[in-house]
């Protein structure tokens, strides 16, 4: 009796597994096709949304160009939260596909400058920029790099009311990584001291802003699924996946995202990404 209820349990619960891994890809199907079919008509109304502004509203009615343009920002913010549903699903599926190819990541910076600069003015903050010793080749996705540094200065723009939000550019040769002090990675449990050391030469983004900054407690829940900061997260809108995707990726490209930041004193992130050559500066 005793062996015909074990075996009992047993059976029952490899049908419960069973059932759970069967749920759970529904899940990721529902939520890639959900949010393809979901962005497709947003495209749509952001479409007739520019339309309407460039060719049929008139440029003095204020009123209706307001309407239309608050329309416009609430279908743009609802395309950037199904597109960042739509990587978690990829990513959880282990559909995300990544190229590899030379990028020049000075290139990318400078473009990222130009996309931010005008919208980081307008709220009123400084925008600077650096370029630290000769920046190594690095051997990555530019699409994918470029939406990790989209999400990362998008979240430094949106928690900042005065100062800044800088960009720096710097080589880790390995070993000693003073740059990187009181820095901690974007995994549960990482110590804050953790990235002191690197096993080999690295090419470092640091996003540094002036804003609210973040609690101690939450640096170790920071990039977890679905997960907002308590304090900063109040009327900011989002998914809460945006630095969760951002760390997948980094992986994905063979690199890793760290953190250093102090409540009130702002926020520093750190793109860790992989030489793969010789200075581009050199080989200029």
């Amino acid at each position: 009796v005793s062996t015909a209820f074990r075996e009992r349990l047993r059976r029952r619960e490899y049908e419960n597994r069973i059932a759970l891994v069967d749920a759970l890809q529904h899940r990721r199907d529902f939520m890639a096709k959900m949010s393809h079919e979901l962005r497709t008509p947003l495209h749509v109304i952001i479409g007739y949304a520019d339309i309407l502004l460039e060719e049929l509203v008139p440029t003095e009615d204020d009123e209706a160009r307001a309407l239309v343009d608050r329309s416009r920002t609430c279908a743009v913010s609802l395309h950037r939260m199904i597109s960042d549903l739509l990587d978690y699903a990829k990513v959880e599926a282990g559909k995300m596909e990544v190229r590899s190819e030379p990028v020049c990541v000075e290139e990318v910076v400078e473009q990222m400058e130009a996309r931010f600069r005008p919208l980081i003015e307008r709220k009123g903050l400084a925008m600077e920029v650096s370029c630290t010793g000769d920046v190594p080749a690095v051997t990555s996705d530019r699409e994918r790099l470029e939406q990790i540094l989209v999400n990362l200065i998008g979240n430094a723009v949106k928690f900042t009311e005065r100062g800044s939000v800088s960009l720096d550019v710097c080589p880790l040769w390995g070993g000693a990584a003073p740059a990187l002090a009181g820095f901690r990675f974007l995994e549960a449990g990482g110590r804050a001291d953790e990235p002191a050391r690197l096993a080999g030469p690295y090419v470092a983004i640091l996003v540094h802003d002036t804003g609210v900054g973040i609690e101690a407690h939450d640096l170790l829940h920071l990039a977890e699924d679905f997960q907002q900061v308590a304090a900063t997260a109040a009327g900011r809108g989002g998914t809460g996946l945006g630095l969760s995707i951002s760390k997948r990726l980094a992986q994905l490209l063979g690199g890793r995202i760290a953190v250093r930041s102090r409540p009130g004193e702002g926020s520093t992130f750190a793109l860790l990404l992989p030489a793969s050559g010789p200075a581009q500066r050199a080989a200029a």
